[in-house]
């Protein structure tokens, strides 16, 4: 398989979100290119592709960047013959999936005593870099529609939801059948952001949870190969982006618009609006590193506007 046929993943290895993709790559069997990149901007290599889009994971595939892993796992699916496994989920699994994926995420980390949460960030980052980290996500959240809920709020959030996944795994071994798929990678990682800062103890109450997330853990990553930080450009360079088969009719087409997301991290990305269909935002950004490249976003959550 040719780098230009192969998904790369621009994230870096504590990031919640690319831990759903990376176990969405081992599911799915899918062979892909890891370019690591920085917990904080700036990210010279994503920027460079995106044009400044703030949120990670981002997923290349040859001149294709695809932003957000709701519109990355279905291209991924697709790319595999596999997009059955997104279409045919249950009410109950989006249920979960949005829950997990919206005020719990956020709880994940302000259910954490904050004195227990300095000092993980000091651990990991250092003085210096938890400032840093500090000050990145609370500007992340300014513009946005998303407020995160307060500490007691969050502990109330928080306990109510690793109690009703206990009850719910007391009777099945995952969410999709057979094997963990999907469902539980996207109620997984949330917990499992939440177990860097606690730590084992986070879930020691919760034997069923425990069970779970070593069965989905088992999953792995699938086959990753480690690129430098040039290589995605080099690749996005001596590519072109695949033909858009359906392009919709936006009064819009054609102009210069920015694009970004309505909730947090809306840092727009300005490019020549491509597409603009039922479920996909596509603008066209041209610059000497990378020559011509096609930026995807998801329609649902996302905002256009002329520039």
């Amino acid at each position: 398989m040719s780098n230009q046929s192969r998904f790369i993943l621009h994230h870096y290895p504590a990031s919640p979100y690319a831990e759903k993709i990376r176990l969405w790559f081992g599911h799915l069997g899918i062979e892909w290119g890891s370019a690591e990149t920085t917990v904080v901007p700036p990210r010279p290599t994503v920027d460079a592709l995106t044009g400044g889009y703030r949120r990670i994971p981002v997923a290349q595939l040859g001149a294709d960047i695809y932003c957000d892993t709701n519109l990355i796992a279905h291209v991924v699916a697709e790319s595999v013959g596999k997009q059955d496994e997104l279409s045919k989920l249950s009410a109950e699994s989006q249920e979960w999936i949005d829950r997990a994926q919206g005020s719990v995420f956020f709880c994940a980390i302000t259910a954490v005593p904050q004195l227990a949460l300095l000092g993980t960030m000091i651990q990991k980052f250092g003085p210096f870099g938890a400032v840093r980290f500090i000050k990145d996500r609370s500007g992340m959240m300014k513009g946005g529609s998303t407020k995160p809920p307060s500490p007691a709020q969050s502990k109330a959030v928080w306990g109510d939801f690793l109690h009703d996944l206990e009850a719910l795994l007391a009777s099945r071994a995952q969410f999709d059948d057979g094997a963990p798929g999907y469902t539980d990678f996207c109620v997984f990682h949330p917990l499992w952001l939440h177990r860097q800062i606690r730590g084992d103890r986070a879930f020691s109450s919760f034997p069923n949870i425990q069970r779970w997330m070593a069965a989905v853990e088992q999953v792995g990553h699938g086959k990753v190969h480690a690129l430098s930080p040039t290589d995605p450009l080099e690749i996005a360079f001596n590519s072109e982006p695949l033909e858009l088969a359906n392009v919709g009719d936006h009064h819009a087409l054609g102009a210069t618009v920015s694009v970004g997301p309505t909730d947090y991290g809306v840092n727009p990305v300005k490019g020549t609006l491509r597409a603009v269909t039922e479920d996909r935002i596509v603008i066209e950004r041209h610059s000497p590193a990378v020559g011509r490249v096609h930026v995807h976003f998801p329609r649902s959550g996302y905002d256009v506007q002329l520039v």
